[in-house]
């Protein structure tokens, strides 16, 4: 069993884990991947384990973001929103903005990300690589979310299922349950949206059918505005919508929060810049010099970027 401050030489180290054995090139890449579990360093021939980590770092080719990280904001988070209520609702966009990975900049965009992309190079005069940024950046950071959720389910901090948040007049007006009755009727309303446009999975809509995604967004919404004015059941409950969006139903285990919060001491600030350091190593984001991604980083990602430049009035102003 390793333990800290163990000096140990690779053939030991390999032992130990009970992993393969190599040399050369395959070598360099395993210990790069084993920083994920221990901060080690190479005294001579052979490795100080200076920490093991309880929960595996991301991997960010060279430079780590913990999932420690993340749970720290979330939990934090989830600790001041509506506390009264165990059941809390987001997405993945709405997550990283909670924990200010992006900013209001950035979420706005993301209402409707080609066409307000599109808009903003063109009001501030940037070339394609803000909106490379845009659509690539997100893919980088969302991961980041979705690996701290599970690490918090698995910690029995939250319970996860499916939510809708339902708008009227473009503002989220309520949110409920995947297995209430409205959650039950916009299921339905997916189904057959999904059947229309010949989508087979609802992770398809992100993948080989991305063309359809706003075709069936915009479905979405004709069949609940339909179902507003003409379902009996609809009128019946006063459920008067014009759209929704799936996210999250997180169901928290405050007293385990509450708990676990204690425990973690990471802080926002050291957060920034790793996910910053992440950004520059994607490969995602090849065609990107550095100080692009910082440009942009400080625009879409910090609260600076949010009072310097009104990206949210300005998208507002297309609807």
């Amino acid at each position: 069993m390793i333990k800290e401050n163990d000096i140990v030489s690779y053939k030991e180290l390999c032992k130990q884990l009970n992993i393969p054995y190599y040399s050369g090139k395959q070598k360099i890449l395993q210990l790069n991947n084993l920083k994920r579990y221990y901060d080690y360093e190479k005294v001579g021939t052979k490795y100080l384990i200076k920490k093991i980590y309880d929960t595996p770092m991301l991997k960010t080719n060279g430079n780590a973001i913990t999932l420690n990280d993340i749970r720290f904001i979330l939990l934090n988070v989830l600790s001041h929103n509506d506390y009264n209520n165990e059941h809390y609702f987001a997405s993945n966009k709405d997550l990283l903005r909670l924990c200010y990975i992006i900013n209001n900049n950035y979420y706005s965009i993301l209402t409707n990300k080609d066409r307000n992309s599109m808009y903003i190079t063109s009001k501030y005069n940037f070339d394609d690589s803000f909106i490379e940024y845009i659509n690539n950046a997100y893919s980088v950071l969302k991961p980041v979310i979705t690996g701290a959720l599970e690490s918090m389910v698995k910690r029995k901090e939250i319970l996860l299922g499916v939510g809708y948040k339902l708008r009227k007049n473009g503002v989220v007006i309520t949110a409920v349950s995947g297995n209430s009755p409205l959650g039950k009727e916009i299921f339905n309303i997916q189904g057959t949206a999904m059947k229309t446009l010949g989508v087979e999975k609802y992770s398809d809509l992100w993948g080989k059918y991305i063309n359809k995604k706003q075709e069936y967004f915009d479905l979405c919404d004709i069949l609940t505005i339909r179902n507003s004015k003409e379902n009996p059941l609809w009128i019946e409950n006063g459920w008067d919508f014009e759209g929704f969006y799936q996210c999250y139903e997180i169901i928290r285990n405050v007293d385990k929060i509450r708990w676990d919060l204690d425990e973690l001491i990471k802080t926002q600030t050291e957060l920034n810049g790793k996910i910053k350091n992440k950004l520059k190593v994607t490969k995602l984001l090849k065609n990107l010099s550095d100080n692009e991604i910082d440009k942009y980083f400080y625009i879409l990602n910090t609260t600076n970027g949010d009072s310097e430049y009104g990206i949210v009035e300005d998208i507002k102003k297309l609807k």
